[in-house]
């Protein structure tokens, strides 16, 4: 199997069984946990060049909280391409209808952020988020299957401050009736109404130290014993300090106590946040 230097990004399947590794020049590798099988791999430029020698790298991967789809996206120029997979993962297809385009001259920027895949229940139908730091690119929400689309903004005559285009992540909640985002102010959203024309957008919290791109974030929803939370970790590299903050979503937010500590990890410093509301 041919090598390719760099990883760009990794997931692991939600049933633990299997771990997805994208790289450079658009090649994507399936390793199995169940045994010692060598991986398979795919590469999403096959259709149109024999040799993927100078194809772009797998920006984002993720499964769906059902773990039957996985999503890819890669950005050629000024289009983010979606590749998505279903159980068992044997093929792939691009999803034509899901295109985004991002203006030539924002090529430098940092690109997609989320392209994420909510399985639809009963009447409702599949949906996919697509989120960028980028100037003019605006968070959306797209049903692949016909493409239409719906942009995700706040009101300018709310208190909720402005959502804007610089998205830092994206993530569906469990039952994938909300959706959260966190903006390059740090304030995190939840949105909600997603099977209508109207959503709801209100912030439920800031991290005031994440306020800048953050190559290695991460946020999930998370079913923890005593409260429903969604939990966000990052990294600020120029002070090489690690972060990790908890945010309960079931509880008033007008009542707010906030515990932090830190502590070192190989020369790392991790701040712990625990936001109780």
């Amino acid at each position: 199997m041919p090598s390719s230097p760099w990883c760009s990004s990794i997931i692991i399947c939600p049933k633990e069984n299997q771990v997805v590794v994208g790289f450079d020049n658009s090649f994507v590798r399936f390793f199995k946990t169940t045994n010692s099988e060598g991986p398979r791999e795919d590469r999403l430029h096959s259709r149109f060049h024999k040799d993927c020698k100078n194809c772009p790298a797998v920006d984002t991967l993720s499964f769906s909280n059902d773990g039957l789809v996985l999503l890819a996206s890669t950005r050629t120029r000024g289009t983010i391409q979606i590749y998505s997979w279903r159980f068992p993962f044997v093929e792939f297809q691009e999803l034509a209808p899901c295109r985004y385009h991002v203006p030539l001259h924002e090529s430098e920027d940092n690109g997609t952020t989320s392209a994420i895949f909510r399985s639809g229940m009963g009447n409702e139908e599949n949906l996919i988020c697509i989120t960028t730091w980028t100037q003019s690119g605006i968070p959306v929400l797209i049903q692949p299957q016909d493409g239409h689309r719906s942009e995700i903004r706040t009101e300018a005559s709310t208190h909720q401050g402005k959502l804007g285009s610089r998205i830092q992540c994206a993530a569906f909640s469990p039952t994938g009736r909300e959706l959260a985002m966190v903006n390059d102010r740090g304030h995190l959203y939840i949105i909600s109404n997603l099977n209508s024309n109207s959503f709801e957008v209100r912030r439920i919290a800031t991290s005031k130290e994440l306020t800048i791109k953050s190559d290695w974030f991460a946020m999930s929803f998370m079913s923890l014993p005593d409260e429903e939370a969604i939990v966000l970790a990052w990294t600020d590299s120029s002070k090489a300090i690690g972060y990790v903050k908890k945010i309960p979503v079931k509880y008033n937010v007008s009542a707010i106590q906030t515990i932090i500590s830190s502590f070192h990890v190989c020369g790392i410093s991790i701040m712990y946040d625990a936001g109780v509301f």
